[in-house]
């Protein structure tokens, strides 16, 4: 599997590089440097908005960016890929705020793991104020258990080869210009082969795999600036998922998630921004492993690299974040919260995961804010993630 990402991993990047390279011959760094009455920054900044233009096009109300994408997670080891950033900006004639560019982010990566995956995460806003928002995958991997509760793990209980094909996200329409009601849907296929004998423990449900699907309401009040990198504003949203084997599927459970966010500017030009969020699942029934409440990974506890490290029935996390620009298109960021699972209501403050880290962003598209991020972390119990990936963490 070394040899297969070294190959397609170095494709993938090389591509890249020669590509600007050969385009930007002409506007190179010597070329730019002639120019009089820039200083070397100016210069370097220069030479970069003349690279991107070339991995980056713009007709209308359409622009599509090709960039390489990487990085490291204790789950998938070293990642490498490509992903496309698609942004249709709203129609001219339509004041409304709420009318929002649409995003299609494809996507495709390998790692030294073995991973493969295939995704597609858009979001759709229409002048009516409908939203659509989906993430879809299918991927590949050896992954691992590490068993149900909060204590510190140093190694999994067993390992399996797992595919996942699935499809989450919402369909809500505007109630009032902030309010916002309508339908969450999650269907998924999974299927698991075990690596070794411990994985046919009877007392874990969803071992084999198969089909899920749920259903049900979602409530969500939105008065941000900006959907891709807000400055101010408040993101509520709460939503309900009934999985029953009488809409489709072999398991029967259900899904309560609570998502607040508060975003707060310090400066006229927005520069520099306090970000802050509450993020609460609930889990009951049937629920397969797959599909339990997870303290980990890119969108919620950063400093955490591997997702199912710390599984159970209830997740809840407290996170705050400072953003700040620095220079040309990169930013930076330090975060630290501190999150649990838990099963019941007398466990939520046993054994809390304390963590902090910090981060750098990159904004590749011209005039919309939708960064690729470089995120590192620790937690209390020494365990770290590394992430690299499009759009804010919340």
């Amino acid at each position: 599997m070394v040899n297969l990402f070294l190959k397609y991993g170095c494709i993938v990047w090389l591509s890249f590089f020669v590509y600007t390279s050969i385009h930007s011959q002409n506007v190179g760094v010597d070329s730019i440097c002639t120019k009089t009455g820039l200083s070397f920054v100016e210069k370097l900044a220069q030479f970069g908005e003349e690279s991107l233009n070339k991995v980056s096009w713009r007709k209308g109300r359409h622009q599509v960016s090709v960039f390489p994408v990487g990085g490291y997670s204790e789950r998938t080891r070293f990642e490498c890929g490509a992903m496309v950033i698609w942004q249709m900006e709203p129609k001219s004639e339509n004041k409304s705020k709420y009318y929002r560019p649409a995003t299609f982010t494809p996507s495709f990566q390998i790692s030294t793991s073995g991973m493969k995956e295939l995704s597609c995460d858009f979001s759709i806003y229409t002048s009516n104020l409908w939203m659509i928002q989906s993430e879809s995958k299918y991927h590949t991997l050896d992954d691992r258990f590490f068993g149900y509760g909060n204590d510190f793990k140093d190694k999994s209980l067993f390992s399996y080869h797992r595919q996942e094909l699935s499809i989450e996200g919402n369909v809500v329409k505007g109630i009032t210009k902030n309010f916002f009601g309508g339908i969450g849907f999650d269907l998924c296929y999974e299927s698991n082969r075990p690596n070794d004998s411990l994985y046919f423990d009877s007392t874990i449900i969803g071992k084999k795999g198969g089909w899920l699907g749920g259903l049900g309401p979602t409530l969500l009040f939105d008065s941000r600036n900006n959907i891709n990198y807000p400055s101010k504003g408040i993101y509520a949203r709460a939503s309900v998922l009934f999985y029953s084997e009488a809409i489709f599927g072999k398991y029967n459970f259900r899904n309560l998630s609570v998502d607040i966010r508060k975003f707060l500017p310090f400066d006229k030009k927005m520069d520099y921004i306090l970000a802050m969020q509450m993020l609460m699942n609930f889990t009951d029934g049937e629920v397969p492993f797959y599909r339990k409440s997870m303290l980990g990974g890119k969108k919620s506890v950063r400093s955490i690299g591997h997702t199912q490290k710390y599984m159970g029935s209830h997740i809840g996390i407290i996170q705050s974040e400072f953003r700040g620009h620095l220079w040309w298109r990169i930013g930076a960021t330090v975060f630290g919260g501190v999150g649990n699972v838990f099963e019941s209501n007398n466990d939520v403050l046993d054994n809390l995961h304390w963590f902090a880290g910090g981060g750098l962003r990159f904004s590749p598209l011209n005039d919309v804010k939708l960064n690729v991020r470089i995120d590192y972390g620790r937690t209390s119990r020494s365990d770290s993630g590394l992430f690299i990936t499009i759009g804010e963490a919340f």
